[in-house]
């Protein structure tokens, strides 16, 4: 798992799964914290193509937040898992 931060984007390779949620936590969480209010999050899953349920988890604490969230380039089964659990609707999702 590979998460860093390039052109105010947040690129995130790799699966975020139970034994990576907390480094992804941990690593969205010290780059949301040098944002501004309100000032909106991009998550970029251009190579990531796993999700698991604790990454949904994850992403619902960045939701819950008071930054809006994209997610952009994400690939048809992660697609899947948002439309299936309803992630897409408190989201903008962009797939590939």
């Amino acid at each position: 798992m590979k998460v860093e931060l390039k052109d105010d984007v947040i690129v995130v390779e790799g699966r975020i799964d139970s034994i990576t949620v907390d480094e992804f936590n941990e690593k969205v969480t010290e780059i949301i914290s040098g944002m501004k209010e309100e000032e909106p999050v991009t998550l970029d899953f251009d190579n990531m193509n796993y999700i698991s349920s604790a990454g949904l988890r994850a992403l619902l604490l960045i939701i819950q937040g008071e930054h809006p969230l994209t997610i952009k380039n994400v690939c048809s089964e992660v697609n899947e898992v948002f439309e299936v659990t309803g992630f897409s609707e408190l989201m903008d999702v962009e797939t590939k």
